[in-house]
């Protein structure tokens, strides 16, 4: 009876220690995506617009989503996953264009989307129940 006891217990605190870390991972790999995304909203938004810039922070953001992309595939829908990445590639699409209107509007749906998988993961009672 013990042992059922310990063995119940310690599965709850691995599956709750596996939840912080899951967390943790997802709250700082979204959080470095919207730094990167914001402060490529900035530039394109500022009116010394310089695409030599742009291109260097499209290519840090594409970089670190694929390095977000790869561990993220355990823990979110591949069919979900995939916003992000389109929308980035859709962004390099308008800078080659010099599309800066939708150059914009792709960065801000990388913005919601990166803003959405952490709330989407976000560890609360309304994910839990």
């Amino acid at each position: 009876m013990k042992t059922k006891k310990i063995i119940i217990i310690s599965l709850l605190v691995l599956l709750l220690s596996l939840s912080v870390i899951e967390q943790i991972f997802v709250t700082r790999s979204m959080d470095n995506i919207l730094n990167i995304a914001n402060n490529l909203k900035s530039q394109i938004e500022s009116t010394n617009f310089n695409n030599e810039d742009v291109c260097t922070n499209l290519d840090k953001l594409d970089k670190e989503w694929d390095k977000t992309e790869y561990y993220f595939c355990f823990l979110i829908s591949h069919n979900d996953m995939k916003e992000i990445g389109d929308n980035i590639c859709s962004a390099k699409n308008a800078l080659n264009q010099n599309d800066k209107t939708t150059l914009l509007e792709k960065i801000n749906l990388v913005i919601f989307y990166a803003d959405e998988y952490k709330e989407i993961m976000s560890f609360n009672i309304q994910n839990i129940l």
